[in-house]
């Protein structure tokens, strides 16, 4: 996003919500803070499914949106093979029932193998 250069000027109301339709400065800085705008049309049923899990998350429609887009897009985004993660080397920690003892802790029993 490309950082834009705005002239402050003094607002004559008292309270935001009044001036958004007429206040040249609020309206520039909501432009400057803004990203791209993303618009779709839902059925019914689908806006009102999506508000109540939003509401139940306590979030706000648009945030639970854009929250929505960042996990669909990263959970479809393929790994990249070039991330270190994928250049780790094994480690030996000196026990080879190490495995079978966390299986232990984690589940209760010994896995087989």
């Amino acid at each position: 996003m490309t950082e834009r250069k705005t002239t402050i000027v003094d607002c004559s109301t008292r309270f935001r919500s009044e001036c958004l339709s007429r206040c040249t400065m609020h309206l520039i800085s909501d432009v400057d803070l803004m990203g791209k705008v993303v618009q779709t049309v839902l059925e019914e049923s689908e806006y009102e499914r999506f508000r109540k899990v939003a509401r139940n998350k306590g979030l706000k429609v648009k945030e639970a949106a854009k929250s929505a887009i960042v996990h669909w897009t990263k959970r479809l985004t393929p790994l990249d093979p070039n991330d270190e993660f994928f250049r780790l080397k094994p480690v030996d920690l000196g026990d080879p029932e190490l495995s079978s003892k966390v299986d232990e802790v984690l589940y209760g029993r010994r896995m087989r193998r």
